[in-house]
């Protein structure tokens, strides 16, 4: 998916085209900007809906700071994933497109892995009944960050509250 148009006005309808621009990205061969450049594009932010902000522990040897972010898959774009057996490169080992509660059911079958801040976002995404009802909500993003937590010899994450569930007043 590529939230990018000619103008602030236009969203790309054929995601095939530009197959081979997402596996440069992917692979470190080619940064955004010069994609956008060498295709006339400008990014069209203002179809991204923020979801949640995640940092890791304290007590983790590497940081992160991730946001996660909600948008519609613009006409004429398809999901795509890297082939079976072909993962694509990148912070990933694969991908899948997945609707939140399936990917949720497929981490509890052990049939893959989602990382807490990916699975309580998923848990969240997945109480609104369809895109739409995502893309308006509106609320604020306040840095969710887990605890860890050593009792009794044992090891456990303590995670932050979740956000307001639909019907809710944001935070």
């Amino acid at each position: 998916m590529l939230l990018a148009g000619a103008s602030h006005d236009d969203l790309v309808r054929d995601s095939a085209t530009l197959a081979a621009d997402r596996h440069a990205l992917l692979a470190g061969a080619a940064s955004l900007a010069e994609v956008l450049g060498r295709r006339n594009l400008v990014l069209r932010t203002d179809l991204l809906t923020p979801w949640a902000r995640w940092i890791t522990p304290e007590a983790s040897p590497r940081r992160f700071d991730t946001w996660f972010f909600a948008a519609a898959l613009p006409p004429g774009q398809a999901a795509t994933a890297a082939p079976e057996g072909h993962a694509d490169p990148g912070e990933s080992e694969s991908g899948a497109w997945l609707r939140p509660a399936s990917a949720l059911e497929a981490a509890r079958a052990g049939q893959m892995t989602l990382l807490p801040p990916t699975a309580v976002t998923l848990g969240e995404l997945g109480a609104h009944p369809d895109v739409p009802a995502i893309l308006a909500r509106r609320q604020v993003i306040t840095p969710r960050l887990p605890k860890v937590i050593v009792e009794d010899g044992r090891v456990r994450l303590a995670l932050p509250q979740s956000g307001p569930r639909p019907g809710e007043e944001s935070r």
